[in-house]
């Protein structure tokens, strides 16, 4: 699912642009860590990039299909979103929030993968998925959901 992780970073720095909070480039960060596979902590890439915050979703478990099954989909990913703030001189981090994530979608039924092909429930997912995580950083309305109410 490696490949549906990377989608999602995109996805959720999109969200997060939109929004009007500056995000660092996922590309950079994922090179970044191709190149410290050893790292300890995830501040050192906040030392690295002289960042403000660093941002650090562990996913525990990701699929795109409804449980025991390979002909429904239902959009599954259980995380947890860490946030740390970088010290002035950008030497160290201090973990100021966390939240988990536990995304169904859609909530209410899967949907059979005869119905809709798998990139395109990827890429609703990919979306949902990215909202749910955005919407524990910015202000969000209730109108906003209308947008993924299609396959609910």
């Amino acid at each position: 699912w490696s490949s549906d992780v990377c989608s999602s970073d995109l996805a959720v720095a999109i969200q997060f642009n939109r929004h009007k909070i500056r995000v660092f480039n996922p590309d950079l960060v994922d090179t970044w860590v191709d190149q410290n596979p050893n790292y300890d902590k995830v501040t050192e890439l906040g030392t690295a990039y002289k960042l403000d915050y660093v941002v650090h979703i562990d996913i525990k478990d990701y699929s795109l299909f409804a449980p025991n099954s390979s002909d429904l989909y239902q959009g599954r990913c259980d995380a947890v979103i860490n946030v740390f703030k970088m010290n002035e001189d950008k030497t160290d981090g201090e973990l100021i929030y966390t939240t988990e994530i536990r995304s169904r979608f859609p909530s209410r039924s899967e949907k059979s993968v005869y119905e809709i092909s798998h990139e395109d429930f990827r890429n609703y997912y990919l979306q949902a998925l990215s909202d749910e995580i955005g919407r524990k950083f910015y202000e969000t309305y209730t109108m906003d959901d209308i947008g993924n109410s299609a396959l609910q």
